[in-house]
């Protein structure tokens, strides 16, 4: 699965997600949406020695079949088709600085794609973990062969800065890491990914 790093420009991202958790369509077995309606959330301290931005997770009731099989599906995994997202956002301002976005039904963060039904239990239990993101400095990112957008010597010298890091997992073998600069606290700069296998 690609990480993807959504900057918001308008409004239409959120309102996408917001149209998906409207009522269930005629015909389909009537599930307690609510329960796939959640979020968590993780104040960390990224440019300041006390908490400056807050990371939340949240998760969307999903699309809902047309057909009684794929309902009867549903009604025993009613969170199959939510769809997850992480943001981090500011404190002072609440503006929003980061955002990654993925389909329960397609993505193994949790437990594999032939994994148990995910119920609102487990969702969240999830999302409370998944906002534990790790904060940590540049310097702490693994040398040698990594995937990144930087050549070696950028790298290095990203390394060397000991700026800070933010890292969270982007899918269940890997992570995403992400720098910030005190110049530009708006922005967080696509580091590195790390094979957590």
């Amino acid at each position: 699965m690609n990480l993807m790093t959504l900057r918001w420009p308008t409004g239409a991202i959120f309102g996408a997600l917001l149209s998906a958790c409207g009522p269930t369509a005629p015909g389909t077995i009537a599930v307690d949406i609510a329960r796939c309606e959640q979020t968590a959330s993780q104040e960390v301290a990224l440019l300041a020695a006390t908490p400056d931005y807050v990371v939340e997770t949240r998760a969307f009731d999903g699309p809902k079949p047309a057909n009684i099989e794929a309902a009867a599906i549903l009604a025993s995994n009613p969170c199959a088709n939510a769809t997850v997202m992480l943001t981090v956002r500011r404190i002072e301002d609440g503006a929003f600085v980061h955002g990654f976005v993925s389909s329960m039904n397609r993505m193994d963060l949790i437990e594999g794609h032939a994994g148990p039904p995910f119920d609102g239990a487990k969702l969240a239990t999830f999302l409370g973990e998944w906002a534990k993101v790790t904060v940590a400095t540049t310097d702490a990112a693994p040398s040698g062969v990594v995937a990144t957008t930087l050549d070696a010597a950028a790298y290095a010298e990203m390394q060397a800065k000991k700026a800070p890091m933010l890292c969270h997992a982007a899918n269940v073998h890997e992570r995403a890491c992400f720098s910030i600069d005190a110049e530009d606290p708006y922005t967080l700069t696509p580091f590195f990914t790390e094979d957590q296998s």
